[in-house]
């Protein structure tokens, strides 16, 4: 039984998979299930190396609007595999903050069927075009509130779906997702948020330049721009810097020991 796995539905993202994959490997991610929307990037080159070491199931899934139906696709391919999965898109990273690692955190939560985990926004820290080497140590600028959004890191056997590209999930009877303090979290977005626990840093802007590039792009739930104006997507990347957030730094050593030879593409 695999403890931690991570889901992924990704188009042209190959210069951030591999750091993707090399921090949720460090902090305890055991095996990754890879859904291919459609990419024209070099991806596989990136990921073989992780797919050499048995850590990959990779699925090519093209169409407009999929991100639900291989959410779906997930759950019947974890249920009686996998303990734990984690629902996250490419500029996700699922942080600890009080424990060496990801199963350690949820350790608190076996009672239930999931937790459900706030967003804490990050900007461009100041960058106009994008700067080499680890995003996680890029961008430490951050919006100062935690978002009520959430992503959820489910157990496959207590879920039927997920509702809301991900956000939330339709649970066995007897059982529901829950947030780090244990209340219930059935919409999203969620009527509290916090991040004492586990926070979702979520590197959604990062440079000027990427902002232009990946806002000018089909989102991979429904298939449209994004409803939000460029306009609007760079000014927040202007203004989610307000704090200062290094809590992850603390990880980059063993992300720099994951990627080893693995191919980042700048």
């Amino acid at each position: 039984m695999i403890k931690l796995a991570a889901c992924l539905c990704f188009k042209n993202s190959a210069a951030y998979l591999a750091e993707w994959l090399a921090y949720h490997h460090a902090l305890g991610v055991e095996h990754f299930f890879l859904y291919d929307n459609g990419s024209t990037d070099d991806y596989l080159r990136v990921i073989e190396p992780f797919a050499k070491r048995g850590l990959i199931t990779l699925t090519r899934w093209p169409g407009k609007a999929q991100q639900e139906f291989i959410y779906q696709n997930c759950l019947i391919q974890a249920r009686d595999r996998v303990e734990w999965v984690a629902f996250l898109d490419d500029d996700e990273f699922l942080n600890p903050i009080i424990d060496p690692d990801i199963p350690t955190a949820l350790k608190r939560f076996e009672a239930h069927a999931g937790v459900a985990v706030s967003w804490f926004l990050f900007g461009s820290s100041g960058h106009e075009r994008r700067p080499q080497g680890l995003v996680i140590e890029n961008f430490t600028g951050r919006a100062t509130a935690p978002d009520k959004h959430v992503k959820c890191v489910v157990r496959p056997d207590r879920v039927k779906g997920p509702l809301y590209i991900g956000h939330v999930f339709v649970c066995e009877p007897g059982f529901t997702v829950v947030d780090e303090h244990g209340r219930t979290v059935s919409e999203c977005p969620h009527g509290f948020a916090s991040g004492d626990i586990l926070r979702v840093n979520h590197y959604a802007t990062k440079s000027i330049e990427e902002v232009r590039e990946r806002r000018s792009q089909p989102r991979a739930d429904n298939g449209q721009i994004s409803e939000h104006s460029l306009a609007m997507w760079i000014q927040w990347a202007r203004e989610w810097n307000e704090t200062k957030d290094e809590t992850i730094l603390r990880f980059v050593p063993a992300v720099r020991r994951e990627l080893g030879e693995a191919p980042v593409l700048f």
